[in-house]
């Protein structure tokens, strides 16, 4: 893993080595259909793959992508092991950030795998509450985007996001509204930033179809944009965790890219 930052250190190496070869030996014994010993626990492999997300995270905006590729690499296979638990958006939340590190590690297909025998957690993209509804389908979108079975998937981003702008105008005024009344500014820079997700999605979704984007081939240009604005309004909402999932999105789209190419 290179030069080990703090965060290494306080977990160990060769703990992290033990939570891969716990992977490794888990998947072999599950596909043959054989009991074995767990030699390290599911609450030591969640405590590791958290620390390896935290790692990754301090590794994004660097230059050095074999470095990040690695990093990303053991962080999806402790991860996969211990999957998201909780209600299905915290499910999707956590598969998303999951899939962004199989494709930042190289191990795209699989998760796409994954997603094919987890199948998409169903996710409340019907929900009264429109900040509710918009998350859900911004993160059943990009779950569409990293499982991208064959056109239907993709064909289903655009789909999604053209059924979120129609209903955007209908809903979103009373959903403001009840949060001026308290003051709270928080969901308005939410919505701001998932419409801006929700519009790299769709730009990444049209180029990886069709090879561009309304006749344009600055790709990265335009996802660069989209996911800027959707940091600058983290930042100003105080949303420190949209924010690092924003970051996270932005540089596993410009992995997708440079793998399309």
């Amino acid at each position: 893993m290179g030069i080990n930052p703090w965060i290494i250190e306080s977990i160990g190496v060769d703990k992290i080595d033990d939570a891969e070869a716990e992977a490794g030996r888990r998947r072999v014994t599950r596909a043959f259909g054989i009991d074995a010993v767990t030699k390290v626990s599911d609450e030591q492999l969640r405590f590791i793959s958290n620390s390896l997300e935290l790692y990754v995270f301090t590794l994004l905006e660097w230059e050095d992508s074999e470095k990040l590729r690695c990093a990303a690499a053991k962080a999806f296979q402790v991860g996969r092991l211990v999957l998201p638990e909780g209600s299905p958006v915290e499910v999707a939340q956590g598969l998303v950030r999951l899939g962004c590190f199989g494709v930042l590690g190289d191990r795209g297909a699989d998760f796409r795998r994954l997603l094919d025998d987890q199948g998409i957690p169903e996710l409340p993209i019907d929900a009264p509450n429109w900040g509710e509804r918009v998350w859900a389908i911004i993160l059943k979108v990009w779950l569409c985007l990293f499982r991208k079975k064959g056109c239907s998937d993709l064909d289903e981003v655009q789909k999604l996001v053209t059924t979120l702008r129609s209903e955007q105008r209908l809903h979103e005024p009373s959903f403001l509204s009840l949060a001026e009344a308290r003051k709270d500014s928080g969901p308005a820079w939410e919505l701001i930033l998932a419409y801006h997700l929700a519009k790299a999605a769709e730009v990444l979704g049209t180029y990886l179809s069709q090879g561009s984007m309304d006749g344009h081939y600055d790709i990265r240009e335009q996802l660069d944009a989209q996911f800027d604005r959707g940091i600058s309004a983290a930042i100003r909402g105080q949303l420190m965790e949209r924010e690092v999932f924003v970051r996270l999105l932005a540089r596993t789209a410009r992995t997708f890219v440079d793998n399309s190419i």
